[in-house]
């Protein structure tokens, strides 16, 4: 799953979290003189709040995972051009080597 379906996934969640919430805030005004039914509702609605926390949380990871793989994505592309850069300097260096020697032999 992309970075962006996930981040979307947790998007559509927290709206219907949030939807849940309003649901719930607006069910707490109706039976406000109804003490039983009051605390239920605010033990709903402490619930939600704390998912809604965790969602949130869950987004920073998720995008903190990714970011950290791409670095590291990145990482390995300077590595791996180094690497080739290496291997042409130390192939340049035994063809200038080998120039310089062949030109000695037929000097002397």
């Amino acid at each position: 799953m992309k970075i962006n379906e996930v981040s979307a996934n947790i998007d559509d969640k927290m709206q219907r979290l949030e939807q849940q919430l309003a649901n719930l805030r607006a069910a707490r005004q109706r039976v406000e003189g109804e003490a039983g039914a009051v605390a239920v509702i605010d033990r709903d609605i402490q619930v939600l709040m704390e998912t809604r926390a965790k969602l949130e949380r869950s987004r920073e990871l998720v995008w903190q995972v990714h970011d950290i793989g791409e670095q590291t994505r990145q990482q390995h592309k300077r590595d791996r051009f180094y690497q080739k850069l290496g291997v042409a300097l130390i192939a340049f260096s035994g063809v200038v080597l080998l120039g310089i020697l062949l030109v000695y032999l037929a000097w002397f």
